[in-house]
């Protein structure tokens, strides 16, 4: 029997025309359906989609679809999904919403299944993925939502 250790769990996710993954830990919330909540923000990267109010808590939401360049503009009538994260900015925890095409599943991954990025040919994508693996025949990225975190904090002055 394979060791939980040696196991990741993933939601899997769909961008443009691609599959990519986060770890389930990271994810908090799955919202579905709330375009109309974004609150644009003027001077930012644009990728920044703009900020909604989550439980009295202003959040920032990056369009992964634009970060990712999957797509030139937010269709702000076609669905999109949000994911809700924790990251750990500035030594604290701070919400950031993405906004993505879909949540498929969960994937159960064995890490050593995992491949490393420095296989993926240079492109702005890879700068933000950690590594890959196969599901259903498919090739999916893991994303590095640390990495694309610390891309907008660079680009955006008020965060």
């Amino acid at each position: 029997m394979e060791l939980l250790e040696n196991i990741g769990q993933y939601y899997i996710l769909t961008i443009g025309n691609e599959l990519y993954a986060l770890e389930a830990e990271r994810i908090k919330e799955i919202k579905v359906g709330y375009h109309k909540q974004i609150n644009s923000v003027f001077n930012m990267s644009p990728s920044v989609a703009g900020v909604i109010d989550i439980g009295a808590e202003m959040v920032l939401v990056v369009d992964l679809q634009l970060k990712l360049k999957t797509r030139e503009r937010l269709n702000k009538s076609q669905p999109n999904t949000m994911i809700i994260v924790d990251t750990i900015s500035n030594q604290r925890i701070k919400k950031y919403g993405f906004i993505i095409d879909s949540c498929l599943a969960i994937a159960n991954v064995r890490l050593k299944d995992t491949v490393e990025t420095s296989l993926f040919k240079p492109d702005i994508k890879r700068l933000f993925v950690s590594g890959s693996f196969s599901q259903c025949e498919e090739i999916v990225k893991i994303l590095d939502i640390d990495a694309i975190v610390s891309d907008v904090e660079q680009l955006s002055e008020c965060c």
